[in-house]
């Protein structure tokens, strides 16, 4: 794969645009502000850091979305049969839930 930018300059300047068009608040990307995060058009997520390693990178997740249904989720072991029961009550009722859990067990995929 060819590279997507000429210099470590470039890369800069091109991580410091793509992070000020992701949201309505400014982030910054700087030696003061070596770290930035922000979602790329499409719904992946950007990482990247500079000044606290040799050369700037940046690293992109892409997710894959899988929909799966509440009793799929069931199926395979995610959720018992009450939760399930009890988010369908709460959707069908308008009311608001907290998901909350560790990193990649599945909360993002159940939201959907």
């Amino acid at each position: 794969m060819a590279p997507v930018v000429a210099s470590d300059a470039e890369l800069v300047q091109l991580i410091r645009d793509l992070a000020a068009r992701s949201g309505v608040e400014e982030r910054r990307f700087d030696r003061a502000s070596p770290i930035v995060n922000f979602q790329l058009p499409g719904g992946a997520r950007a990482s990247a850091v500079m000044a606290v390693t040799a050369r700037p990178s940046v690293s992109i997740r892409r997710h894959r979305f899988t929909r799966v249904t509440l009793a799929e989720l069931r199926r395979h072991g995610t959720i018992e049969e009450v939760l399930e029961s009890f988010l369908q009550a709460m959707v069908r009722a308008r009311r608001n839930v907290l998901i909350t859990g560790g990193a990649a067990v599945g909360k993002t995929t159940m939201l959907r």
